[in-house]
C-alpha cells in the first residue's frame, strides 16, 4: 500500500502538530466548491485525479498478485490540526557542525528569519546539536506548537548568529479518504470466532524500554488497515501483520533509501490478551541500511485485557 502514502525521505522535514476540532471530508464532488478560490479548487481537482491514477496502479499490482479488488478496502484519516510552520528540512546524518539546512519553505518562520540552504543549526532552545543530543533536538522541533518561542544558534558563512522568534501556526482541516467497501475489510474467520478477541496495541513505546521504537501496521492478513489506529481487535488464532517502524530519531532514522520497507510479523492471538507491538533495533546490523536489517517487528509486552468484538 506504499503507493497510497508519501515516500519516506532521508531528509528530516520539521512539522509540529496539535489537534483541533474542524471537519472536511474529501469526496468525488466538493459540496463547498463554490466557496473555494479558483486556485484551491484546481488543486483539489488535481488531487482527485492523482487518487484515481494511484488506484489504477494499485488495481494493476493487486491483479498481478492474484487478488480480487471487489472486496478491497482502505481508509486514510487525519484529524484537524494546527501545524507549527517552521519550514525547515534538515540533514540529520552529518552533525559534525550541527544540522545542515537542505531546504527552506516559502512564507515560513525559517524564511522570515533569513535562514538559507547550507546554513548549519548549532543549537536549539539552548540544547547543542551533537551526536549525543541528536534525538533530543529533533524532539524539541517535533513538539513545537504555535506561539512557542524558538531560539537557535546558526552558522552562516562561517559566522554565528543568534535567532529568536515566536512560532507561527497554520490550520489544516480534518480529512478522510475511504476506498472500497468496509464490509470487505474483515477476515472471514472473524464470524467463526464469535465475540472473542485479543488486542494489538501500537501506542508510543516508553523511552525506558531499551532498543524498542514505535511502529505502525499497514496490513493485517492481506488486507489494508487504517495505519493511524493505535489498537486492533483480532479474533483468536494466527494473524500476519505488515509493519513499518516509526522511529523519531537516533539510530533507526539513518536510512539511505527513499522508501521504507514493510516487514512481516506472524502472531498467535489468544482471547482477552493485549499484545504491544514495536520495532526492535538490532545493534549488530546497525550499518545494514539498504534492506533495513537493523530493525525487526516484535511483541515487546503481553498483558491481560478483556476483549469483546
Amino acid at each position: 500500500m506504499s503507493l497510497l502514502k508519501s515516500l519516506i525521505k532521508r531528509k528530516f522535514a520539521i512539522f509540529a502538530k496539535i489537534t483541533f476540532g474542524c471537519t472536511l471530508i474529501l469526496v468525488a464532488k466538493l459540496s463547498t466548491a463554490e466557496q473555494l478560490s479558483p486556485e484551491s479548487q484546481q488543486l483539489l481537482e488535481q488531487l482527485q485525479d492523482k487518487v484515481k491514477v494511484t488506484l489504477l496502479s494499485v488495481s494493476k499490482y493487486e491483479h498481478q498478485s492474484g487478488r480480487d479488488m471487489s472486496d478491497f478496502y482502505y481508509r486514510i484519516t487525519s484529524p484537524a490540526m494546527s501545524e507549527a510552520n517552521i519550514g525547515l528540512s534538515l540533514d540529520i546524518e552529518d552533525i559534525n557542525q550541527g544540522f545542515t539546512v537542505i531546504n527552506v519553505a516559502e512564507s515560513s518562520l525559517a524564511s522570515s528569519l533569513k535562514i538559507e540552504k547550507g546554513d548549519r543549526i548549532l543549537s536549539v532552545n539552548g540544547v547543542e546539536v551533537n551526536e549525543m543530543n541528536q534525538r533530543k533536538v529533533i524532539t524539541i522541533f517535533q513538539q513545537l506548537r504555535p506561539n512557542d518561542l524558538l531560539s537557535m544558534v546558526l552558522l552562516k558563512r562561517g559566522e554565528k548568529h543568534e535567532l529568536s522568534a515566536k512560532v507561527k501556526g497554520r490550520n489544516l482541516p480534518e480529512y478522510s479518504l475511504t476506498i472500497g467497501n468496509i464490509s470487505g475489510s474483515r477476515p472471514t474467520k472473524l464470524s467463526e470466532a464469535g465475540d472473542q478477541c485479543g488486542v494489538i496495541n501500537v501506542t508510543k513505546v516508553p523511552s525506558s524500554v531499551k532498543d524498542i521504537y514505535s511502529a505502525y501496521i499497514i496490513n493485517i492478513d492481506g488486507r489494508g488497515v487504517v495505519s493511524t489506529r493505535s489498537t486492533f481487535k483480532l479474533p483468536p488464532g494466527k494473524h500476519v501483520l505488515r509493519v513499518h517502524e516509526l522511529a523519531s530519531g537516533g539510530n533507526l532514522s539513518r536510512r539511505k533509501s527513499n522508501m521504507q520497507i514493510a516487514k512481516t510479523l506472524e502472531i498467535e492471538v489468544k482471547p482477552n490478551m493485549k499484545y504491544y507491538l514495536g520495532a526492535k533495533f538490532d545493534r549488530e546490523n546497525r550499518s545494514s541500511r539498504l534492506k533495513e536489517e537493523y530493525w525487526k517487528p516484535v511483541i515487546w509486552k503481553i498483558s491481560e485485557q478483556a476483549c469483546q468484538m
